[in-house]
């Protein structure tokens, strides 16, 4: 049996092989120009999802 066939995720997950290819490059040059907001620091962000996981846990 294909999971394909009973899971839709599954289904589109070998379109989707090309976003693992290469590493992504995220620009957020476009969003800060219109919006005029700043993307949050990648280690803001570990270490925000760092403690809620520890919390979440205890």
């Amino acid at each position: 049996m294909e999971i394909g066939r009973t899971d839709s995720v599954m289904a589109e997950f070998p379109e989707m092989l090309y976003l693992y290819d290469r590493p992504a490059l995220l620009d957020a040059s476009a969003t800060v120009a219109a919006l005029g907001v700043q993307p949050t620091p990648i280690g803001a962000v570990l270490a925000e999802m760092a403690t809620a996981f520890t919390e979440s846990i205890v």
